[in-house]
């Protein structure tokens, strides 16, 4: 009898701990999500490798990205097919970050504590803790809701988390040369200031700066002549 009784508390102990388990990893997002073929995750958890950052690597135009409800800020951004993750704190200094590849453009969102990268190309979805382990993995339903998804929250220009508003936008720099996306992430206050979390550096287009020079000149060197004609 004793050994029954054994027997079964630690069957229930073991579901408990597997309930709990699957409580912490599952993922939460407000897409419509299927379940993932046991073939995919196999080639995700083999191809798609996601590593710790320490340090800012880049400083490049924000792609996306996210408040937490803690009001952590996570920023992606694409460079060709390397992607970085970055994670900010309210003042806009540097926690930890991911770095992965992939072909196409990527959305995110925070899971609580933990990140969801969104795959435009794959339609994937993949639940990542801040070690950089893979925790869940989704399949992005193809409908009307999830297109409404993607461009109004995964891709939004702007969160508004209490009392402030973060906006995305471009800088005032013509003669910047930077990938698509926007140079800086602006807080601002319900009194209207204004603070930089984010700046991107982007190089200078000596291009357009030369462009720019050579039609000035065009247009002022007549008025300079005209000007000496009539002395």
């Amino acid at each position: 009898m004793n050994l029954i009784k054994t027997c079964f508390i630690i069957l229930v102990s073991l579901t408990i701990i597997a309930i709990t388990g699957d409580k912490v990893s599952a993922m939460n997002t407000r897409f419509i999500t299927e379940e993932t073929s046991e073939t995919t995750i196999s080639r995700i958890h083999e191809n798609f490798k996601i590593n710790p950052e320490n340090d800012e690597e880049i400083k490049i135009p924000i792609s996306c990205f996210d408040v937490s409800e803690s009001g952590r800020i996570a920023l992606g951004f694409n460079s060709d097919t390397k992607k970085y993750i970055y994670i900010y704190d309210q003042q806009g200094n540097f926690d930890y970050g991911y770095k992965f590849e992939d072909d196409g453009v990527f959305g995110l969102e925070w899971d609580n504590d933990n990140i969801i990268i969104h795959l435009v190309r794959s339609d994937i979805a993949i639940l990542i803790d801040s070690d950089a382990k893979i925790l869940d993995i989704k399949t992005i339903s193809n409908n009307i809701e999830n297109n409404s998804y993607w461009n109004h929250k995964i891709f939004t220009k702007k969160i508004n988390f209490e009392n402030n508003t973060y906006k995305l936008i471009n800088g005032t720099n013509i003669f910047s040369s930077s990938p698509s996306g926007y140079k800086q992430l602006v807080k601002s206050d319900q009194s209207g200031n204004e603070k930089i979390i984010y700046e991107a550096q982007g190089k200078t287009n000596y291009n357009i700066l030369l462009l720019a020079i050579g039609a000035i000149i065009i247009i002022v060197m007549p008025l300079i002549v005209r000007k000496i004609n009539k002395k």
